[in-house]
């Protein structure tokens, strides 16, 4: 089912799991114990599962850690709900795989003292679902929260307003044509009229205008916003975004400083947008070479930022192979703040990620930085040194990142290193070698006076390793949710629906031409097109989504003529395609078996080619099986 027993029901969306509730109506400050039944749940084999619940107060949303216990089958979470809670989102998650109730999320809804829901749950239900439900991989159906915004504001008219941002969103995906266009103007001119209207609804409308075109209204609606708050979020971003981006680098300096006087950061984002606008003029400051001043002015930031910022920094310095020393100073500077942040963290978490999550990422930002200090290491004539820390990094990274894989076998080669070759057929059998370490071992095997012959079948071994290790993995990353239905144009004007290729394996990319990992991928994404052309059950669709600019059709038709790519591309104009998707992030893939079920889902791009390609054919061999 749609919701907990306690909630509105929607009986079309009935599932299997009923988590139980304690108690039964719970209200604002109330300790709930939530159990889930494992033994009819998605993750009823995952060794270890991560608890994600999101509640909204009425003006924000934050994520909550949650205690748990497992009681043979039975998983009991416990948390308390804040004095001001309104609606809280429950996902179970293991890896890439989710218990969220087949996409629909579990829900709970607060009462009030008499045990009745309150109007306000179901619209904080809506804007959880629609605006944070990608982070959990709910479908966020346009129709689900509108239906669940107009019965709040059935129930509690003044609601619109609150929530008028989120829900003019909700109107424009789930009507099509003008009347979503329409109704949102109505909505707008009726809101104007409320003087109270909070200055971050106020803000999306703006935005809402700027997307429609509208410059007259959205240039109106700027001036009200800053009139009305003179030292609201809109002033102050404006302000940090011309001292940050002033090409004057002392008036940049002084812009900022003044600021910071007069709008003291107080949150823990105010604090990172602050920090964010430093590190840029401190960037600048390194351009000019003056290592004492950039030192100085770095040394004001937290931790995290810079590390960051002495990580870019070495990088680019050790690119040019100039000024060396500074480059290894920063890059080991980098290295020792960032490892300090996984245990014992110097700034507040900002975003909705939980403590296990904030240390994963603290420990990926750690190996990054290994791989600069290696990668300087080198540079510098130190090939021994910059592979140890390579080897860390890698370690960390558990041989996943193909770029790393091949700087820490080019250090081992370097510096003469027994462990060479071991490491090569490491790679290679693992699947996360490169072509050119695949070159360079055939190469070392060669030279052991091996025949042609003998070089091939021993690399054909090795790489069947490595699909069998592939499959492994990948079966164990499996999903079963069924795909949106879509029907979109492609670049010649055909009309391409998901019905249409029922029958097939389905390889769908999420992309845009502004997106530079999706550009990055296309290479690997051409080989695998070209590899599976003749294969009748496969297809392959690139949606072209999220685009800002007015031919969106030429826009895109240019860029993919210019790299003379092979892609059925569909133009996803209005963006309701990857919004019921779910779609948070691109490039995102999503591999649909012939039932048009989702099996794989893939977000971004590691480097290798020729790993996608494997990582992909991997895939659609597996999807293919399901009956």
């Amino acid at each position: 089912m749609r919701f907990l027993p306690f909630l509105l029901l929607f009986p079309a969306f009935l599932f299997a799991q009923q988590p139980k509730i304690t108690p039964a109506h719970p209200k604002p400050g109330d300790v709930l114990e939530i159990v889930f039944d494992l033994s009819i749940s998605p993750l009823r084999d995952a060794e270890e599962i991560d608890v994600v619940f999101l509640e909204h107060n009425g003006m924000m949303t934050d994520i909550r850690e949650v205690a748990q216990k497992k009681v043979g089958h039975m998983l009991h979470l416990f948390v308390s709900l804040q004095p001001g809670s309104v609606a809280a989102l429950i996902a179970l998650r293991t890896g890439e795989r989710y218990d969220n109730n087949n996409g629909e999320g579990y829900f709970v809804s607060v009462c009030d003292a008499s045990g009745k829901i309150l109007p306000e749950s179901y619209a904080a239900q809506a804007l959880l679902y629609r605006d944070y439900g990608g982070a959990v991989e709910l479908k966020r159906e346009p129709a689900v929260a509108l239906e669940w915004y107009n019965r709040a504001f059935a129930l509690q008219p003044d609601l619109k307003n609150k929530y008028i941002g989120s829900y003019t969103n909700v109107v424009l995906a789930a009507k099509k044509g003008d009347a979503g266009k329409t109704q949102v103007l109505e909505l707008y001119a009726e809101a104007e009229k409320d003087q109270n209207l909070s200055e971050k609804n106020l803000i999306a409308m703006m935005r809402s205008y700027e997307r429609m075109t509208m410059v007259d209204k959205a240039k109106a609606l700027k001036e009200r916003i800053k009139n009305q708050f003179p030292k609201g979020q809109l002033v102050r971003q404006e302000r940090l975004s011309a001292a940050e981006n002033n090409p004057d680098l002392e008036k940049g300096e002084a812009l900022l400083a003044a600021f910071i006087q007069e709008f003291p950061p107080q949150t823990a984002e105010e604090k990172a947008m602050v920090n964010r606008a430093k590190s840029n003029i401190c960037a600048k400051i390194a351009d000019t070479h003056d290592w004492e001043k950039f030192k100085s002015k770095a040394a004001q930031l937290p931790g995290p930022s810079r590390a960051s910022l002495y990580n870019n920094i070495a990088w680019e310095v050790a690119e040019k192979g100039e000024e060396m020393e500074i480059a290894k100073t920063l890059a080991a500077e980098a290295v020792s703040l960032s490892k300090r942040e996984i245990n014992e963290p110097s700034v507040p978490v900002t975003g909705l990620i939980t403590e296990k999550e904030r240390k994963q990422i603290s420990r990926s930002e750690y190996g990054n930085y290994l791989d600069t200090y290696a990668f300087v290491l080198d540079k510098s004539g130190d090939p021994a040194a910059a592979a140890r820390f390579q080897a860390e990094a890698i370690e960390i990274n558990e041989g996943k990142e193909a770029e790393f894989n091949e700087r820490y076998i080019g250090y081992l080669e370097r510096s003469k290193s027994p462990e060479l070759r071991y490491q090569m057929e490491r790679f290679i059998m693992e699947g996360h070698a490169t072509e050119k370490i695949k070159k360079q071992f055939k190469g070392i095997y060669a030279a052991e006076d091996k025949s042609e012959a003998g070089i091939t079948a021993y690399m054909n071994g090795l790489e069947s390793i490595a699909r069998m290790n592939l499959q492994k993995q990948l079966a164990s990353q499996m999903l079963e949710q069924q795909a949106p239905a879509f029907s979109l144009r492609n670049l010649q004007g055909e009309t391409v629906s998901l019905e249409s290729m029922r029958g097939k394996v389905v390889i769908i990319d999420f992309w845009a031409t502004w997106c530079g990992p999706c550009k990055a991928s296309f290479p690997g994404m051409q080989m695998a097109v070209d590899k599976f052309k003749d294969d009748k059950d496969v297809a392959f669709v690139f949606v072209d989504t999220w685009e800002k600019a007015e031919d969106k059709a030429k826009n895109a038709q240019d860029f993919i003529t210019g790299k003379k790519y092979t892609f059925n591309v569909l133009l996803d104009n209005d963006d309701k395609v990857v919004s019921s998707f779910g779609v948070s992030g691109i490039p995102t893939k999503y591999i649909l078996d012939r039932q048009g079920k989702i099996r794989f889902k893939t977000v971004g791009f590691n480097g290798s080619s020729e790993g996608l390609v494997e990582e992909l054919s991997g895939m659609i061999e597996l999807a293919r099986a399901q009956p």
